[in-house]
């Protein structure tokens, strides 16, 4: 029911939302299924006008940017931060 976009980011297929993951450890499922419980629980007629709301967004985007829908997915992930070397 997700793509997974990076590290960061998973898309729901059901509704076409993108859900930002936890930023302090990689890969973290908690956002997405507190997201899928609820996406879930929403009717379908619902979730169907939301996902068409979100394509053409994404549409109108494309021709206003001139790149593909992958091209507005947050791919850039920083590298996570590390206090080695800093001892005091």
């Amino acid at each position: 029911m997700a793509e997974v976009l990076n590290p960061l980011f998973v898309s729901c297929k059901r509704c076409g939302g993108c859900i930002k993951l936890s930023v302090k450890s990689l890969y973290d499922p908690f956002h997405w299924k507190k997201h899928r419980e609820r996406c879930l629980k929403k009717p379908v007629h619902i979730v169907t006008q939301k996902k068409r709301e979100v394509e053409r967004l994404v549409r109108k985007s494309d021709g206003l940017l001139g790149g593909t829908p992958t091209d507005l997915s947050p791919l850039a992930v920083p590298p996570p931060k590390t206090n080695i070397g800093s001892i005091r």
